[in-house]
C-alpha cells in the first residue's frame, strides 16, 4: 500500500546520513544555546488510504538568537528593522513528498487523475516573535521529479512490505527546479482564559506564497485546550498548512493541550496539478479554493515534544472523488 505507514521510515540510511549531515553543519560553536530537532512525519495510510498526498517527511533544525548566524541577524534587521535580537529563531529543513493518483495499479497512469510526483527540497527560515504576534519568512530550494526519487523510493518500500506496486511512475512530473518563498504571521493567544487547571486560546493566522511550486493566499486558525499554551505556538506541519510552530519552552513538567485547526488558501498555482512549467506533463484542472482542516493532540515532558494531528483536505482538481485524509506526526528534541 503506497501510504502503508512504514513509508513514513523508508528513509534509506545513506540519506539519513546525509540529511543528518547537513544538519550538523549548521550548528555553530554555541551550543549553550537552543538547538532543536524536529522530525515530522505524514501519511495516508495513518488514515487507511492509499491516494493524492501519500507521504512527506521533513527534518529540521532550528537554533534561537544566540546561535543564529550573523547573516541571519541581518537579513531580521533588514525584513524587521525595530526586531528584539533575542527574539529570533533561525532554522533549516530537508524534506521529500510523495503524490500519486487514487488509482496507482492503472498503467499507464490515468490521464484525469492527480499526476505521480515527488519533491525533495530545503527549506529555510527566519522567525521573529513580537509582543502579540509572530512573523516568519521562508525559502525553499528543490526538486520535482525523477531526481527527487520519489518513485524508488515508493516501489521499494512497497518490494519489501510485499504490498502491491505502483504501476505509473513513468508518467509522472518532469524534473524542474523549484524556487518558492513565502511569509505568515500568526496572533499570539488572543483571547486567553484561564481556570484551575486547563487554558483555552486562539491563534489566528495569515500569510502567502509565490513560486513555480504554489502561489497562494491562506488564512486560518487554532484553538486550543489545555495546559502549558504560552509554552509553544501549535503543531509543526509540512506546507502548506498551519504555521510552523518549532520552538516550544523546556520544562520538568508535562503539559498536553488538544486543538482543533483550519487552513484556507486560495490557489492560484500548484505545480503538482498544473503541470510542468515549461515542459509537457500530465496536468489535471485545479481547483482554486482548498481547506484543510485538522484536529490532534501535543504532549510536551523536559527536552521533548510530541504531536499527532488527523488532516482532511477537501478536493482539489476537478473530478477528484474523495478528499484526502492523512495524519501527521512529529517528534521534537530541546539541547
Amino acid at each position: 500500500m503506497g501510504g502503508n505507514a512504514i513509508e513514513c521510515t523508508a528513509m534509506s540510511l545513506k540519506h539519513i546520513r546525509i540529511w543528518l549531515a547537513v544538519g550538523l553543519l549548521t550548528v555553530s560553536p554555541a551550543l549553550s544555546a537552543t538547538n532543536i530537532l524536529n522530525v515530522v512525519v505524514e501519511n495516508d495510510a495513518f488514515a487507511r488510504t492509499d491516494r493524492y498526498y501519500s507521504s512527506g517527511m521533513l527534518i529540521s533544525w532550528l537554533r534561537t538568537a544566540n546561535a543564529a548566524p550573523d547573516s541571519a541577524h541581518q537579513l531580521a534587521n533588514w525584513l524587521a528593522p525595530d526586531y528584539r535580537r533575542e527574539r529570533l529563531q533561525w532554522s533549516l529543513a530537508l524534506a521529500q513528498e510523495i503524490y500519486t493518483p487514487e488509482d496507482i495499479e492503472a498503467s499507464p497512469a490515468p490521464a484525469d487523475d492527480r499526476p505521480y510526483a515527488g519533491y525533495l527540497y530545503g527549506t529555510a527560515q527566519i522567525s521573529i516573535d513580537q509582543y502579540r504576534y509572530r512573523d516568519s519568512w521562508h525559502l525553499s530550494l528543490g526538486i520535482v521529479g525523477p531526481s527527487s526519487r520519489a518513485d524508488r523510493m515508493q516501489e521499494r518500500l512497497h518490494e519489501q512490505i510485499k504490498s502491491d506496486l505502483p504501476q505509473g511512475w513513468d508518467d509522472q512530473l518532469r524534473d524542474e527546479f523549484i524556487v518558492n518563498a513565502g511569509v505568515e504571521r500568526q496572533w499570539i493567544g488572543l483571547p486567553k482564559a484561564q481556570g484551575d487547571q486547563l487554558q483555552i486560546d486562539l491563534l489566528p493566522h495569515l500569510g502567502g506564497a509565490v513560486g513555480n511550486l504554489m502561489t497562494y493566499l491562506n488564512a486560518g486558525f487554532i484553538i486550543r485546550l489545555g495546559s502549558g499554551l504560552t509554552d509553544d505556538y501549535g503543531p509543526p506541519r509540512l506546507r502548506p498548512n498551519l504555521p510552523q510552530g518549532a520552538t516550544y519552552a523546556r520544562r520538568s513538567d508535562l503539559r498536553w493541550y488538544v486543538y482543533l485547526g483550519a487552513d484556507g488558501r486560495y490557489m492560484a498555482r500548484n505545480l503538482f496539478l498544473d503541470g510542468n512549467t515549461r515542459k509537457s506533463s500530465p496536468s489535471v484542472e485545479r481547483k482554486p479554493w482548498v481547506l484543510d482542516s485538522q484536529i490532534g493532540a501535543v504532549f510536551m515532558i523536559g527536552a521533548w515534544r510530541l504531536n499527532y494531528s488527523y488532516v482532511l483536505r477537501s478536493k482539489e482538481y476537478v473530478g477528484q472523488d474523495y478528499r484526502a485524509r492523512f495524519g501527521s506526526l512529529s517528534l521534537a528534541y530541546q539541547f
